[in-house]
């Protein structure tokens, strides 16, 4: 066994006294007994950081101080420190950060585990390659653990197999005198003022033999860029560069590393803790099955159900919420921890629906969409639990098309699915069955709009238990209702009209495209075109295309625009259309077609006009008499 050395922490520190002084205090609450302490202050704007420390803290007979007279950066600072904490190792630790208990005792450990052992970085929310979560990213903490629990729970699943890094990570790294009196200290005339100069260490290290390794036991807290601030950017950039230059295959090792990711094991064992401990804590498991998201985009941008879901599972944190999603060689189940997302593949190669929508874990499955699955054995599997309820998005449960349009994208009468549609009588009834029997065995079935109820005739069943549950959008930040209507259109300018949101085939591009060719109305008023979304059909090139949008966005673009109506043209008969929601929210009134669930809400609400019929001349109609009643 080879005899450890005693260490000295060092922590330059370069103004931003607050962070430091964090530090310092988490250094008191954590050092083992005797572990002598070294701030070394480079000539700092702020003050003397001494003082600072003395007056918070009193005097500490293990903390010592240096103060250089002038700035001479980073890695002199840390090369001044080596140098007087000699011939004990060195902790070089940022002032940014804030250690967690039994740190330095564990990274000891890492460090003399092997005699070819030179560095050891501990793990971070905020340290390169050896961050948590996301690696490269400065993470928060995951939600409802303190720093300290965090780390508790870090050490609990570690299983300290000490994985070889491409370099050590300068945060915090556990440096052992005998690579520094083999190979020296940092290159004070390579790297200039910070940022790189750990890496070009290690690499000198490595030709030298020795080996960086990762404490995976270890988790501290690193702020980031506290010292530098803005021009840490730009000094990253310019060292990497030298670096680059002296070591030509660091990059070449950087790229080896990410493609193995052997760190992900590690990343697996914390996660799989996470999800555990969150399961076990809520009142019950929820499985969502449906078609995309709900957070992020899978197959195409997210949508009304997804919106729905997002705010059903913010809505209720007493319940560990899980989702459910397609793969092209199984499905994906993911856990929605609150600020985190632990993502699974399971393949039907080894799984089955049956396995995963299991009832001795999920107490209760949300069937919201069918689409991108294989329906027949995701219905049997979701029977065959017992404890769930459906939603009603797109009519999946209807059409196998979704949307109740036939390939000529006209609406289906539910007639049609072999004549029109080309599927066989033989998939028709096992479709149907299927969905008779989902319905028949929920518990409840949730429909926005009374016409999806409708529509569902052809496979309801007489005593299924249905809920009519209008959700709308809920808040949207800047939404003003009312605040733009046609009141405030002044005659003599042109009345501006948006699309809001994409207009595809189904939402009605080409009806769009010909009633944007007119650009004045028999009355004289002038129109104007606005499209906020893509279209998959040419418009005229006097409609204004503002680009697509999100919720984060719509605000500051519908300022920009200040339509006085929003006009949809969706074929579809729309089980919600969350995008109506959105331009009420926001005070425009909106004009809707015939067919679909928004007419029922601009009816009872008053907040809009419904066509006629689904043409040209009836949007003419409206915006004719809705321009003659705001002159008058």
């Amino acid at each position: 066994m080879i005899e450890a050395r005693q260490a000295t922490v060092i922590v330059p520190i370069y103004n931003a006294f607050e962070q430091a002084l964090r530090c310092a205090d988490s250094l008191i609450k954590y050092l083992p007994k005797n572990t002598p302490v070294l701030f070394i202050d480079d000539a700092s704007t702020e003050g003397t950081f001494e003082n600072s420390f003395k007056q918070r803290f009193g005097r500490k007979k293990r903390f010592s101080f240096h103060r250089n007279n002038d700035n001479l950066g980073f890695v002199a600072s840390s090369n001044i420190g080596m140098k007087i904490a000699s011939p004990n190792d060195v902790v070089l630790l940022n002032s940014d950060t804030i250690v967690t208990p039994r740190w330095l005792t564990k990274m000891k450990r890492a460090a003399y585990s092997s005699s070819k052992v030179g560095t050891v970085t501990p793990l971070s929310n905020n340290a390169s390659i050896c961050s948590f979560p996301n690696i490269g990213l400065n993470n928060k903490i995951p939600n409802g653990y303190s720093l300290n629990q965090f780390a508790r729970l870090v050490e609990h699943v570690s299983e300290s197999v000490y994985l070889k890094l491409p370099t050590c990570v300068g945060f915090c790294v556990f440096i052992k005198r005998e690579l520094l009196d083999k190979i020296g200290l940092f290159d004070e005339s390579l790297i200039n003022r910070g940022y790189g100069e750990e890496n070009d260490l290690s690499l000198r290290a490595q030709a030298a033999g020795f080996e960086d390794i990762l404490d995976e036991s270890t988790f501290i807290f690193h702020e980031g860029g506290a010292s530098f601030g803005k021009e840490s950017n730009i000094l990253s950039a310019e060292n990497t560069k030298i670096l680059n230059a002296r070591h030509p295959r660091y990059q070449e090792n950087l790229i080896m590393f990410f493609a193995a990711l052997p760190i992900s094991k590690i990343h697996h064992n914390i996660f799989n803790e996470l999800v555990y401990r969150w399961s076990k804590s809520k009142r019950a498991n929820v499985l969502h099955v449906l078609h995309n998201g709900p957070f992020k985009e899978k197959f195409h941008s997210l949508g009304g159900t997804e919106f729905l879901l997002q705010k059903f599972i913010k809505a209720t944190p007493e319940f560990a919420h899980w989702s459910l999603i397609p793969h092209h060689e199984g499905f994906q189940i993911t856990a929605h921890m609150p600020g985190l997302d632990r993502e699974f593949l399971r393949f039907f190669s080894n799984s089955s629906f049956d396995d995963v929508i299991n009832k001795s874990f999920f107490d209760i499955v949300h069937l919201q969409h069918t689409q991108g699955f294989q329906r027949t054995e995701l219905a049997t599997a979701i029977i065959n639990h017992g404890n769930y309820v459906l939603s009603v998005h797109d009519h999946h449960l209807a059409c196998p098309r979704i949307f109740m349009l036939t390939p000529e994208f006209k609406f289906c009468n539910q007639m049609e699915c072999v004549s029109s549609c080309g599927y066989s009588q033989e998939f028709i009834s096992e479709f149907r069955s299927s969905a008779q029997s989902l319905i028949k065995n929920a518990k409840e079935v949730y429909h926005f709009s009374n016409l999806s109820k409708k529509l569902l005739l052809p496979v309801n069943e007489k005593n299924a238990n249905w809920k009519l549950l209008p959700h709308g959008t809920g808040h949207i930040s800047g939404a003003r209702p009312f605040a733009i209507s046609p009141t405030h259109w002044n005659k003599d300018e042109p009345l501006k009209i948006l699309f809001l949101g994409s207009l595809l085939k189904h939402k009605g591009s080409d009806l769009a495209a010909e009633i944007t060719e007119t650009t004045v109305l028999e009355n004289g008023t002038q129109l104007e075109w606005h499209i906020l979304g893509n279209s998959d059909h040419e418009l005229p090139v006097h409609v204004k295309q503002h680009g697509v949008y999100n919720r984060k966005t719509l605000a500051h673009k519908l300022e920009q625009v200040k339509p006085h109506l929003a006009l949809f043209l969706s074929l579809a008969p729309e089980s919600y259309n969350l995008a109506v929601d959105e331009a009420i929210l926001f005070g425009i009134p909106v004009i809707v077609p015939v067919l679909g669930a928004a007419k029922e809400r601009i009816e009872k609400n008053q907040c809009g006009w419904v066509l006629e019929d689904y043409s040209a001349q009836a949007i003419k109609n409206v915006l004719n008499k809705i321009s003659s009643d705001a002159s008058n």
